[in-house]
């Protein structure tokens, strides 16, 4: 039995990214702007992503083109807030 853990999908189109000649074009599609736990999620890989592959990456610079799209909010309740990942007072 293998103790390998399988690779997250992420994981695997950074590896090719990282094997071809042209940046690899990601749409990352999130809730960022709203006081959630997924929110807060997506802001921190947003950065670490954009850390290691941007066009200063610590790892591969310039192997990631990334794009942010937010999706509609799951409650009609939400707002959003851009003081959520970006530091600003509400």
């Amino acid at each position: 039995m293998s103790s390998a853990r399988p690779l997250s999908l992420l994981v695997l189109l950074l590896r090719i990214a990282l094997s071809s000649a042209r940046p690899l074009r990601v749409l990352y599609e999130s809730w960022l702007y709203i006081p959630h736990s997924y929110a807060i999620v997506s802001a921190y890989e947003l950065l670490h992503l954009q850390e290691l592959y941007g066009p200063n990456g610590s790892v591969a610079a310039g192997r990631l083109e990334l794009r942010v799209r937010e999706p509609p909010y799951f409650r009609p309740q939400w707002a959003a807030k851009r003081c959520v990942c970006t530091g600003e007072a509400a």
